[in-house]
């Protein structure tokens, strides 16, 4: 939890980047024309980009006089450098999360963009009003970046506009550019541990509290540009739900039915695993017959 001085910021954007210099400009569009009542506090945490990311970051002209610009300083060697070998890819995560003083905070990957002019100003509405909520998001659509096409978002599970932590342990249904959390709370040590970082943060951050869902699109999620599941077979994705599910089954203080619907989950995934494998193993016994290996 952060300390409780009043600070200038009503949300921290926690913008999280590497190797986005395709998109990263569509990002901070996205950004700046947000109009807003409040200041915005713009946490950039690069992760060593090898391209030109960085510098079209710094170069950006934002003309939204409300947005606060801090680019995490960050040099091969420091003590960032240190800590990101030891604990992993989350740890980028980690580390911008602790540097947002905002009353809430909004995540946006830069390879993701913003749609909708209103959007933080409609989520913060929401969640100074209902002071039960801990967590607002909205629906997105889909960009396709082979393509160039966008595209309604029909792979995400439909969940009613108020939901709970039962619900979210079931699996995530929140994509990270429409996520806005209230900063009350604690990354714990674990955290970096996580395969799925976005979903385990959720199941950390709703504790007994609700979560809201805007049914607008108010952002666009981009497809086929390289995230962390892309390349993944799909063993190896299910195997990423698995450990996920383990972790926070074992970590984060659950009722009894969340643990009992992430057992379900856990379960259920394993069964997949195994069809999978199988018919994996099938077709490849199929094609050495074939090839006559």
């Amino acid at each position: 939890m952060k300390n409780s001085q009043p600070n200038p910021f009503m949300v921290s954007i926690r913008l999280m980047t590497y190797n986005h210099q395709d998109y990263i400009e569509e990002a901070l569009h996205g950004i700046d024309f947000q109009n807003t009542n409040f200041n915005i506090e713009l946490v950039v945490g690069d992760d060593f980009s090898s391209d030109q990311t960085l510098s079209k970051i710094k170069n950006f002209k934002f003309t939204n006089e409300k947005i606060h610009l801090n680019i995490l300083d960050r040099i091969k060697g420091d003590a960032y450098d240190v800590m990101r070998q030891e604990k992993g890819r989350l740890y980028n995560f980690e580390n911008i999360y602790s540097n947002c003083s905002g009353k809430y905070i909004a995540l946006l990957d830069g390879d993701d963009f913003w749609t909708d002019p209103l959007k933080l100003q409609k989520q913060v509405d929401f969640m100074e009003a209902h002071l039960d909520f801990a967590i607002c998001f909205h629906r997105v659509s889909l960009f396709d970046h082979t393509t160039k096409e966008t595209k309604e978002d029909l792979i995400t599970r439909e969940v009613h506009e108020v939901t709970d932590v039962n619900e979210l342990s079931q699996g995530n249904y929140i994509h990270t550019p429409s996520a806005l959390l209230r900063n009350d709370f604690k990354i714990p040590s674990w955290f970096t541990k996580s395969a799925t970082g976005d979903w385990t943060l959720y199941m950390i951050a709703v504790k007994d509290r609700k979560i809201k869902k805007i049914n607008e699109v108010m952002a666009s999620y981009r497809e086929n540009c390289g995230g962390i599941w892309s390349g993944k077979t799909a063993i190896e994705c299910m195997d990423m739900t698995i450990q996920s599910f383990n972790l926070v089954n074992k970590e984060v203080e659950l009722d009894a039915q969340s643990k009992q619907n992430l057992k379900a989950q856990i379960d259920y995934t394993k069964l997949q695993r195994i069809k999978n494998k199988q018919k994996s193993n099938s077709f490849k016994n199929r094609l050495k017959k074939f090839l006559g290996l």
